[in-house]
């Protein structure tokens, strides 16, 4: 946590962490480390071969859509990564960046906690949440959203989708 090691270290730690790498590592706070959309492609590529690592934390990296799209790639399908609780809190992942998670979120079997918060994802993020598929999604418990800028319409949109959802628990 707050190492600063930039995408270059990610890069070397994706490489520790991959395929033939870490077969042990549960938990990985990377919190305040300056990992950038380019940093975040190389944990998406690691992601996908590592099957023990099942709590990341990026909050706070700057990863933007570019980020929020390598990651929600190695989310997709039954050969994606293995996480159960991913924290992309604080990271200015904003509309389209929710749009890249939403693609994915109906298909991911294995995600259970998904934090956005403070990503001004806003009322087109939260549309894009709900609009694909997020309803279709049975393992996702708990979803933070509070500090993106949704209006009082997308609220009510949410807490609509909540109620069809009741094992989702929604902290806004």
């Amino acid at each position: 946590r707050s190492n600063s090691i930039g995408p270059a270290g990610i890069a070397h730690l994706s490489k520790a962490l991959g395929p033939d790498g870490n077969a042990t590592l549960t938990k990985l706070n990377l919190k305040n480390n300056q990992v950038g959309a380019g940093g975040a492609a190389e944990l998406g590529s690691m992601l996908v071969h590592n099957r023990s690592l099942l709590d990341l934390n990026l909050c706070s990296n700057a990863l933007g859509p570019d980020g929020a799209s390598a990651l929600a790639a190695a989310l997709s399908g039954e050969g994606g990564a293995a996480l159960s609780d991913l924290d992309l809190g604080c990271n200015e992942l904003g509309p389209k960046g929710a749009s890249h998670l939403a693609q994915v979120l109906p298909s991911n079997r294995r995600l259970e906690r998904l934090n956005l918060r403070w990503n001004n994802i806003g009322d087109g993020g939260m549309e894009a949440l709900i609009q694909g598929g997020l309803e279709k999604n049975q393992t996702l418990k708990e979803l933070q959203l509070f500090g993106n800028g949704l209006s009082a319409e997308a609220t009510q949109k949410m807490q609509t989708l909540k109620e069809a959802m009741p094992n989702l628990k929604v902290l806004k």
